[in-house]
């Protein structure tokens, strides 16, 4: 035996526990996970280290979050400084601005809005070309990304100023942002869209959307290229397009691997065809009865009429199972004590709205619901997404906008492509029946084998002779006390034996089909 010390640590949110004990073990150079004999000795010292959880305690926000709004911001600066200087660079290149700095410096008192509005009709020199792009590339207007974007309140409220710009501009019949905003100039009207009002009712009245300028940049490039094709060719439009609209594309989150097939990722938890499987295997798995004894199953004409109800995206109470399938009013269900209600599919409550797909929704297939909702998860634009559901899916511009801001449920389920799809099979395909008779028989006599048990071990408790010790209500009452709290763990193990052998047909072919897919 030989004698070492030991140091273990508890780690936890915001605090550590440690201690250091002393302890006899056969071989000290093993680790103390794989010692064979290992015996503490003495306890040398123990204690605990609070501190702060590092976030807000008014709010719970993380305390990081006052670094990264500033090095966000910074690196906003150092992006728009990259982009700036690869444009002036590009702008030189193809004669479009001065190589000296003082005459670039000069351009800056010429009118940017005057020059956009005048570019519409009229030619512009090759440096007055390149003075209405470079302002063009100062404020390139709002992009909204949908994917990271759709819950954001600020980026609704933007596309609220952003939509009122358009119906403005149509209005007074403008036909680019600078045009408008030369308008606004000339009527001594502020030309920046600043926000107004305070609290709740700041926000914008305008806001321009990164497609305005887009277009604006395309209409005067046609224009100016007339007068000077040598030098605005579509090489150099291509260049200094990408550099004033390039937008660095955000890094997608990379999910998990499927629990029984690691070759391939978890599928995203708002497709249907994961919610349906989900929803299935929940009905296939739940049990129901009165009393302590919840062995029955659902048969196939219940189950599906209650999945007919959560594939349209209700959730189900247990009362209204209840009444749905017509069942007394003292039924209990299985999940019942750690669930309120079995959720339905989220993502055909969302789009089955009367301003979205309405109750066509219900009539399309699973495999095209899971491409359309694909197109929904992963499209970043907005107007590229409402073009191909119109497109598509026959819907009109107005519920292709609300199906395209719908907020679909997010995170991934547990499984792969391969096998939810297999899984989603063997759910719906598999017979579902009710205990055989001779099961259900059994379940209450396992509560009388029970019963026995306590009324044996109550008798063998004492020290009389079985009639004696019954005969004797002192001793009955105190034996039966420690008897009684064996009952339900014997009564249980009687009923979990019984639904094991019930569950069985459904395990084996489960596993069967686990393990041929390993062999494909």
């Amino acid at each position: 035996m030989t004698n070492v010390s030991r140091f273990s640590f508890d780690i936890g949110t915001n605090s550590i526990g440690w201690a250091v004990f002393d302890a006899h073990t056969e071989a000290a150079s093993l680790p103390l996970s794989a010692q064979s004999s290992v015996s503490l000795k003495s306890l040398g010292a123990a204690g605990v280290r609070i501190f702060s959880d590092g976030r807000n305690p008014k709010d719970g926000s993380s305390l990081a979050m006052m670094r990264r709004e500033p090095r966000a911001a910074r690196r906003r600066r150092d992006r728009f400084l990259q982009r700036q200087r690869k444009l002036i660079a590009l702008l030189i290149e193809y004669g479009l601005f001065p190589s000296a700095q003082g005459e670039r410096k000069r351009l800056e008192k010429l009118n940017p809005y005057a020059l956009r509005a005048k570019g519409l009709d009229h030619a512009l020199t090759l440096h007055e070309f390149g003075r209405v792009l470079f302002h063009l590339n100062q404020r390139r207007g709002f992009w909204s990304n949908r994917v990271t974007d759709g819950a954001d309140k600020e980026t609704g409220v933007l596309k609220q100023a952003a939509k009122r710009l358009d119906e403005t501009l149509k209005l007074d019949g403008v036909r680019t942002l600078g045009e408008f905003l030369n308008k606004r100039e000339v009527k001594g009207l502020s030309t920046r869209f600043r926000i107004t009002g305070s609290g709740k009712d700041a926000g914008h009245e305008f806001y321009p959307t990164r497609g305005l300028i887009d277009a604006e940049f395309q209409t005067l490039w046609a224009m100016q290229s007339q007068y000077h094709p040598d030098r605005l060719t579509k090489t150099a439009k291509d260049a200094t397009h990408n550099a004033i609209f390039h937008q660095r594309p955000l890094k997608a989150v990379k999910p998990g691997r499927c629990t029984l097939n690691p070759d391939e990722e978890r599928l995203p938890a708002a497709l249907p065809s994961v919610q349906a499987r989900t929803i299935y295997q929940t009905l296939n798995e739940l049990r129901y009865g009165q009393g302590l004894s919840l062995t029955q199953r659902l048969d196939r004409t219940q189950r599906d009429a209650l999945a007919s109800a959560l594939l349209k995206g209700k959730a189900l109470t247990f009362s209204s199972i209840r009444r749905t399938l017509k069942l007394p009013a003292n039924t209990r269900f299985s999940l019942e004590d750690t669930r309120k209600d079995i959720v339905g599919c989220g993502t055909a409550k969302r789009l089955a709205r009367a301003d979205a797909f309405d109750k066509e929704w219900h009539s399309i297939s699973l495999d095209r619901k899971d491409e359309i909702v694909r197109r929904l998860l992963t499209e970043v634009d907005e107007e590229t997404l409402v073009a191909w559901l119109v497109a598509e899916t026959g819907l009109s511009d107005e519920k292709a906008h609300a199906a395209a801001g719908a907020t679909l449920p997010d995170g991934y389920g547990r499984l792969g492509a391969t096998a939810n799809a297999a899984v989603l099979e063997l759910a719906t395909s598999l017979p579902i029946r009710r205990l055989p008779n001779v099961l259900v028989i059994i379940i209450p006599i396992s509560e009388l084998i029970a019963n026995l048990i306590v009324c044996l071990t109550t008798a063998l408790r004492s020290k009389d002779t079985l009639p004696s010790a019954l005969a004797n209500p002192t001793t009955v009452m105190k034996n039966a006390t420690v008897a009684l709290l064996i009952r339900p763990f014997i009564s249980d193990l009687i009923n979990c034996a019984v639904l094991l052998i019930g569950s069985l047909p459904f395990t084996v072919a489960l596993t069967t089909l686990f393990w041929s897919w390993r062999g494909t």
